[in-house]
């Protein structure tokens, strides 16, 4: 299996309530939501007009999986960070296209999706590494 050469490492460094989790990726602090249960993850970003700068959305699993996703009612472009277990990305699905029903693939299993604004995977990765402090 070919992976990307991309760790996640910690990402968790502090919750500001249930919902959100604050993270930092190549040092810079961003704020995102957790999708916990499964009506959260249907949901997702669905519906929303913008998203901020250093803002997005998490979904994360107990077992790792195939993801699949879509931009069903989904009005922002988005990149899509998927990564295993071990906190290695193996996939980015980058500029993800508003209401588009086309499946979005994980590839490889993973255990979570982190979703930010498209484009913004491209600025804060160095390579395509993100790293939790």
């Amino acid at each position: 299996m070919k992976k990307f050469a991309i760790v996640l490492i910690s990402l968790l460094i502090g919750c500001s309530d249930d919902n959100r989790m604050d993270v930092s990726i190549n040092g810079e602090k961003w704020n995102v939501e957790i999708a916990r249960t499964a009506v959260e993850q249907q949901k997702g970003l669905s519906g929303r007009a913008k998203l901020s700068p250093r803002t997005g959305m998490i979904f994360l699993d107990d077992d790792e999986h195939i993801w699949t996703m879509w931009m069903l009612d989904t009005r922002i472009p988005l990149d899509m960070i998927f990564f295993n277990k071990d906190w290695i990305v193996v996939h980015i699905e980058r500029g993800a296209v508003p209401y588009d029903l086309t499946h979005i693939s994980s590839v490889y299993p993973a255990i979570g999706v982190l979703e930010i604004n498209s484009g913004e995977a491209d600025k804060v990765m160095i390579g395509n590494q993100i790293i939790k402090n």
